[in-house]
């Protein structure tokens, strides 16, 4: 009979959406990488596990900068970090539904969902290099950007699979398009 009923204030709303807010954004710190916008390796690895832990259908694909060192020996690692932002512009132009990864330094990711053929991902990919061989950058104009691509396709059948098979299985495949001079891909 004494008590008085609790108010809230407008004040606490604020605040309450201020820290909502808050939360928000350091969550979306902490799945992002900071230079390029893209999905941190931890972020990436643990929606693409979700996805295949439910038997989702797919293929991973790895990407390598070629000659990302010289980039950052001869013209700093300004220009290195321009090069890698414009990859990563690159990859949101060509895959915007797919999931987008700089797993570090210049190796990304790329997960392309649904059913999928080696040639439909040959033509996306294709879609891609035009946009890496577009790339000029600001102090050194007479670079070529040139990506490494191996790619992985999740089982046809009802088995799992994780990112860290489907990793193994691009990465083998990456080795090899390193080996081929200029933009290339091995399915």
């Amino acid at each position: 009979p004494g008590e008085k009923p609790t108010q809230i204030s407008f004040a606490s709303i604020s605040s309450i959406r201020q820290a909502k807010m808050n939360y928000r954004l350091i969550v979306r710190q902490s799945e992002t990488d900071a230079l390029t916008g893209l999905r941190n390796r931890y972020s990436g690895q643990k929606l693409i596990d979700n996805m295949l832990s439910q038997n989702a259908k797919g293929a991973l694909m790895i990407l390598d900068c070629d000659k990302f060192k010289y980039v950052n020996d001869t013209y700093g690692h300004i220009v290195g970090d321009e090069l890698l932002t414009k990859i990563a512009g690159a990859m949101r132009h060509a895959f915007p539904y797919d999931i987008t990864i700089r797993l570090g330094g210049d190796e990304f990711a790329i997960f392309l969902k649904g059913k999928l053929t080696p040639e439909m991902v040959k033509e996306y990919i294709e879609r891609f290099f035009t946009g890496i061989r577009a790339i000029r950058l600001n102090d050194a104009p007479e670079y070529e950007a040139a990506i490494s691509v191996g790619v992985a396709f999740t089982p046809d059948n009802d088995e799992i699979i994780t990112f860290e098979a489907l990793y193994s299985k691009a990465d083998k495949n990456l080795y090899k398009s390193k080996e081929i001079k200029g933009c290339s891909i091995v399915l």
